[in-house]
């Protein structure tokens, strides 16, 4: 069941603990490596784990919203934080350092390897109640709101460079933040249907597209600051 925007921004920053398990709203993001599978199959075992963990080092590096990681499963790092969300322009900023940075690593291994590798990054952010629990070493996340953000990885957006925004996101953040205004032509809302009983909508911010079209988001945010 989705909570109303009242309740939303009445609980958000409420969290609760055990000696075993953490409860509360939290954001969800999960960088996602476009085209990793076609990668994979051409691509040597050694020399592919090595260009992996040079491309999935790069975006944990650029993680300047200092969000937690819960796991990292192949192609993708799931990130979460507790607590105040950033604003949409913090987020769209967040991705646009992980996008240059994946980048600058993904034209060094071309040369390097001397291989044409068709891969690029797309991000998924979510919110919800989420509940962080420990399995000996390893944090864990469990909620609706984590199958969720994990559901939107399939989605009808032929773009492989995007953020995805959900409308639980956006809705949550302008309560917070009432002069995050962010301008993008880009931007396109949408919904998908997962199954017979969940709808989820979000807006999508399309960084594939020519650079004249999409300009960075220093010239249209005002008043940003990182959480």
């Amino acid at each position: 069941m989705k909570m109303n925007d009242r309740t939303m921004k009445q609980t958000f920053t409420t969290t609760s603990s055990t000696q075993d398990a953490t409860q509360g709203n939290g954001l969800i993001l999960i960088a996602d490596i476009s085209g990793f599978t076609k990668f994979v199959r051409e691509t040597d075992v050694i020399e592919g784990s090595k260009i992996t963990r040079i491309l999935l080092s790069s975006i944990m590096d650029s993680n300047i919203l200092h969000l937690e990681v819960s796991e990292i499963e192949g192609d993708a790092i799931f990130f979460y934080k507790y607590g105040e969300l950033p604003s949409v322009c913090s987020i769209l900023k967040q991705y646009e350092l992980m996008l240059d940075n994946f980048n600058a690593k993904l034209r060094k291994i071309k040369v390097h390897y001397k291989k044409r590798l068709e891969l690029s990054l797309k991000v998924i952010v979510h919110v919800g109640t989420m509940t962080e629990y420990n399995i000996g070493n390893f944090k864990k996340l469990y909620g609706e709101s984590v199958i969720e953000a994990h559901r939107l990885l399939k989605n009808p957006i032929r773009s492989k460079s995007y953020v995805l925004l959900t409308d639980d996101l956006i809705k949550t953040t302008l309560n917070h933040y009432t002069n995050d205004h962010c301008v993008n032509p880009n931007a396109v809302m949408l919904s998908e249907s997962y199954g017979t009983d969940t709808t989820l909508q979000f807006t999508y911010y399309d960084y594939e597209a020519p650079t004249i079209n999409n300009p960075k988001l220093e010239h249209s945010c005002s008043n940003t600051q990182f959480s």
